[in-house]
């Protein structure tokens, strides 16, 4: 393959069980090592990690998922001879610049496409464990923020649950003085319900450290959000989105991205979804479609059910249907894993 991916190179992912990938454990599970037995960077430079940097040189990608990694779906990585940077030419490490946070998975929501019951960290041993994997991580992206001020590096919190029901996560955007590091750059993922101006103000020290922010939907209305977001709430989060389109419209961000997860419970929502977000965040850079996954919530027989990109689902055809829709023509749409439902829907 003459393309090239950067996450081995770049990424340093820690999940709940301390356990660190280069990119998400559904495109590239190996494991690399565990925070809680080593050092930062003998983990990032492990044999194991060379390993998954020498699929990549050799143009294998041998270790990834390529059904599910939208970047292989879509075929939209970059070509290799393109690649600038003496870190992407040798699987040994540099240090990692894209960190994302999964090592705590708080949330105040229970969306039964990711979790079974709501989960929420306060205090205790555990919690303790975990704010210690969090300080050492921060530790470390501080020293290297400082020794290397050429290089951004990212913090994207949180691909394991919302950062501001996490008491570490939110604790440390509202302590966190960015101004001392101004190339710490965070992305925050999020399910936008507690997401409003208060807590915005409360970021202050680091307003300007954000980049971009991405926020969860799954529907397009509230009966059908009650069902794929479970505990949220619809009407705060429509205020506190039309609150990010404005932060993103005045440049207070870089860019705003609606997430959308499909399955049978909103496949039919797709295009007043991408019609109304587009309405409400009049700053959406993008819409984001993405395919269920299951991440251990669902029996197989469930997950049937709810994967309408099953070509034996039922209701396949109809989704291809929906697909047709001239609102989801929109060229600020990403496709993701999505995409060859769409193209197939499109091709006589």
């Amino acid at each position: 393959m003459s393309k090239f991916c950067v996450k081995p190179f770049d990424n340093f992912e820690v999940d709940t069980n301390g356990d660190v990938r280069v990119c998400c454990g559904m495109w590239l599970p190996d494991i690399i090592g565990n925070i809680s037995e080593e050092d930062i960077q003998d983990i990032f430079d492990s044999d194991k990690a060379r390993k998954l940097r020498r699929s990549i040189i050799d143009g294998s990608f041998k270790y990834c998922n390529h059904q599910l990694c939208p970047h292989l779906v879509n075929n939209d990585l970059p070509e290799k001879k393109d690649m600038v940077g003496d870190r992407y030419k040798t699987e040994e490490a540099s240090f990692p610049v894209f960190f994302n946070f999964c090592n705590d998975a708080s949330c105040n929501l229970s969306c039964p496409s990711c979790r079974i019951s709501k989960h929420n960290l306060l205090k205790g041993k555990i919690y303790k464990q975990k704010k210690i994997t969090n300080d050492k991580i921060i530790e470390y992206v501080l020293k290297n923020a400082k020794e290397n001020p050429n290089y951004n590096i990212y913090l994207h919190i949180t691909g394991s649950g919302d950062p501001f029901a996490s008491r570490i996560y939110r604790e440390f955007l509202f302590g966190f003085d960015g101004r001392k590091t101004p190339n710490i750059k965070i992305n925050l993922q999020t399910n936008g319900v507690m997401f409003s101006h208060v807590y915005w103000k409360r970021m202050y020290k680091c307003q300007e450290n954000i980049c971009s922010v991405q926020v969860s939907f799954d529907a397009a209305t509230s009966d059908t959000y009650s069902i794929t977001r479970r505990d949220g709430d619809w009407d705060s989060l429509l205020q506190n989105y039309a609150f990010l389109s404005a932060l993103r419209i005045n440049n207070k961000i870089s860019s705003l991205r609606a997430d959308f997860v499909v399955q049978d419970y909103n496949y039919r929502e797709m295009p007043d979804f991408a019609e109304s977000v587009f309405y409400i965040g009049q700053g959406t850079d993008n819409i984001v479609f993405q395919k269920i996954v299951n991440w251990g919530t669902y029996s197989e027989e469930e997950f049937k059910e709810r994967d309408i990109c099953n070509i034996e689902h039922p209701e396949h055809d109809d989704f291809l249907e929906i697909l047709r829709d001239d609102r989801l023509r929109e060229p600020r749409i990403c496709w993701g894993n999505v995409a060859p439902y769409y193209n197939k829907a499109h091709t006589k």
